[in-house]
């Protein structure tokens, strides 16, 4: 049966064709006239690239928006959508170094579209102007870290000496009549601005001229609606503790810590531990770790809050008590517990037993088989739940992060170094179980402010647990002598290899959580012990070093070059982190930099960074007590090295210990060092408290040679 096929109309225009006679004037005009093609355009609105439809191009609506009935269309500029596909081929065609290079410079730029035209207009990172894909040779050691290693040693324009010398950074934060901290301007000669998590725990604030500055030091209270986590609006803390404290003023302590210190400290998993804190149940959480988490809080806290300075004495008192009780029991929680109350008698000037609780906690781990101990049997790990490895893994890496921090950092007499890492795989790693919870956020998500922070510090800490010969005698993997200075520049490169590897997350930029800068902090000063042995009067001092290219590249370059970052560094924490004035962790920073700033030769500028240095200690007086020692020490140091007058040393002193009598700290202990060129030879002397001892003859002796200088002239 045939089929019902469309009928067709004739040809047009065929002379030869029959059915020509038949069609009417009008007919013929239609079948000549040729079809409509469509109207293409080479830039479509926003609107129809999203819906993916054909635009005609004009404006200011064009055809389909206007049966859209919009009010007007959208366009991308042309040149801009040129220069980002010519920036695209640039990174395609570089080497990967030289394209991270140009990628920071665009994350850290303010307006893209000029960033864009930079890059390409950069005649030194196009192929076609250097052949060599290597580029021209690096005039400097510092030059060479910037081109191949950007996330350690990024490229920043210069710091302005004369806005430094300006900024109110140099100044107290805190008033020493009242203790209260006063008004800052936000100015600051930074580059860097702050974090985003940051921002969102501060952003309920309110300053008059809107804007917000570190060193007005507000109040940092999250309120119900911005805790860690939302579940802590349920907590009970009267279950945990016998002292009477309120349920939003402790979950706010919570939240503080777990926001700041947490991320780079991760002794426990925070999650499981808010699961069992809100619930009432002691698998993962126990009294005694919920006190050392509100003694040290609460100290955070205090620096802004006299309701939580009454609660740090009362609850480092639980803390001793349950360390007597319970703490004595093998568990992993416990193991978490210590490393707090460790860090807690830091800040309170109580050094004696800082040891003790960093050394009771390694050994817990030892007894548990969460390290490996010839002799001794490691944990079966196919025994645990996935909870149960989550809860010991952050439980044995933080307080091996944590020991090896003490015994690089402090190198306090009669430390411990730990034998070997633990047996546990790394919290984050690939085989690190996940959360059997919907609501917990896996590492690197943007739920999850503990992100890859501690699980890069663990390799870190690892890295330098291999390297801790270049300090303690009697190391199993000690080399001899003569291979010290090789083997450090090769430790040196394997740092910095790995550097190259971090995660989005842990490079610097405006985006940063607080946590980043911390990190960065602890690697340079990592990288500068490194180093420092070999710098000074020393043979190795300006060897040329065999693995950088660099003219210069030896010991001393560089030591000099991480003593830039760690200036950088140092000036955007204390201006961009308001958890500059509430966090311990990155003191070690201004410690190191002072140090480097006062040897010889001695950098010009070292007056501006050591007073950046000392009021980022007097911005810590509140909360920690020993801050105000560790100055003191720092003074006497610069007292001893430099021509500084007694009379500018002693009102420093004053406004950095906020017009306290100076018997209210003579029972403060600070055993670690100071002076770390001095504390391989005479660790006694170069202890923070011997050199605080010293302030007042040094300032006397220097007042006598002021005064000999005088009559003379």
């Amino acid at each position: 049966m045939p089929k019902n096929l469309r009928t067709l109309l004739p040809a047009p225009g065929n002379p030869g064709s029959s059915s020509n006679s038949s069609e009417g004037p009008g007919d013929k005009e239609a079948s000549v006239e040729p079809s409509k093609r469509r109207i293409g355009t080479n830039n479509a609105c926003v609107e129809c690239r999203a819906r993916k439809t054909r635009c005609n191009g004009e404006r200011p609506r064009c055809h389909n928006c206007q049966r859209r009935n919009l009010s007007a269309c959208v366009y991308m500029d042309k040149s801009s959508r040129d220069a980002a596909a010519e920036v695209i081929k640039i990174l395609q065609t570089l080497p990967r170094n030289r394209a991270y290079h140009i990628l920071e410079r665009l994350r850290r730029s303010d307006h893209s579209s000029t960033a864009l035209m930079t890059v390409i207009e950069d005649g030194e990172l196009r192929n076609d102007a250097a052949p060599n894909l290597l580029g021209p040779s690096p005039s400097s050691l510092e030059e060479e870290l910037s081109t191949q290693f950007p996330i350690a040693y990024p490229a920043f324009p210069p710091i302005s000496v004369s806005a430094l010398r300006k900024s109110d950074l140099l100044k107290p934060a805190v008033s020493a009549q009242d203790g209260v901290p006063h008004k800052r301007e936000a100015s600051q000669p930074t580059q860097t601005g702050s974090s985003a998590a940051e921002k969102r725990e501060t952003d309920h604030l309110h300053v008059e001229d809107g804007s917000k500055d570190v060193q007005d030091i507000p109040d940092p209270t999250p309120g119900t609606e911005d805790y860690y986590d939302e579940r802590l609006a349920d907590l009970d803390i009267s279950f945990w503790t016998d002292i009477k404290m309120d349920n939003t003023l402790a979950a706010e302590v919570i939240t503080i810590y777990l926001r700041t210190d947490h991320p780079i400290l991760g002794v426990f998993d925070p999650y499981l531990f808010i699961q069992d804190l809100v619930e009432k149940r002691q698998r993962y959480c126990s009294r005694f770790l919920v006190s050392a988490v509100l003694y040290l809080g609460c100290q955070m806290y205090s620096a802004f809050s006299d309701d939580a300075s009454e609660y740090v004495d009362k609850f480092n008192r639980d803390t001793q008590r349950l360390s007597k009780t319970e703490g004595q029991e093998d568990k992993p929680v416990n193991m978490g517990a210590l490393v707090l109350v460790s860090l807690a008698l830091m800040g309170q000037g109580r050094d004696h037993a800082v040891l003790t609780f960093s050394k009771i906690a390694a050994k817990m781990g030892m007894r548990l088989g969460l390290v490996k101990v010839e002799g001794r049997e490691s944990l079966e790990l196919s025994n645990l739940s996935d909870e149960d490895l989550r809860m010991c893994s952050h439980a044995a890496w933080g307080a091996f992060c944590w020991s090896v921090l003490i015994a690089l950092f402090y190198r306090q007499p009669h430390v411990e170094i730990p034998k070997c890492c633990p047996s546990l795989p790394i919290p984050g790693s690939p085989d690190f179980p996940k959360s059997s919870r919907s609501s917990n956020p896996e590492p690197n998500s943007d739920g999850d402010i503990m992100g890859s922070t501690f699980h890069s510090l663990c390799e870190f800490w690892t890295m330098i647990h291999g390297a801790l010969w270049i300090y303690y005698e009697g190391q199993p993997d000690a080399p001899p002598e003569l291979w010290k200075s090789t083997l450090a520049e090769t430790k040196y490169r394997e740092i910095l290899a790995w550097s190259s590897k971090l995660p989005p997350s842990l490079i610097r930029g405006k985006e940063s959580g607080p946590q980043v800068p911390v990190f960065h902090i602890w690697l340079h000063a990592a990288l500068l012990d490194v180093v420092r042995p070999f710098t000074g009067n020393t043979p190795q001092e300006t060897v040329r070093w065999k693995t950088f290219v660099a003219p210069d590249s030896s010991a001393r370059a560089a030591y000099n070059s991480s003593v830039n970052q760690l200036k950088r560094l140092v000036l955007d924490y204390r201006s961009n982190y308001e958890s500059s004035c509430y966090s311990l962790l990155w003191q070690t920073g201004m410690l190191y930099l002072v140090n480097a700033i006062l040897e010889s030769p001695r950098d010009p500028e070292w007056h501006l960074y050591f007073l950046l240095c000392i009021y980022g200690y007097e911005a810590l007086r509140r909360p920690y007590g020993v801050s105000a020692t560790i100055g003191k020490g720092l003074l006497s140091m610069t007292l001893r090295d430099t021509d500084m007058s007694g009379d500018e040393a002693r009102r420093i002193l004053e406004e950095l210990q906020g017009g306290e009598a100076s018997e209210l700290r003579d029972y403060l202990r600070a055993t670690f060092m100071a002076d770390l060129k001095m504390a391989a030879a005479d660790p006694k002397n170069a202890s923070v408290e011997n050199l605080a001892q010293e302030f007042e003859t040094l300032a006397l002796f220097n007042d006598l040679l002021h005064q000999d200088d005088m009559d003379i002239s």
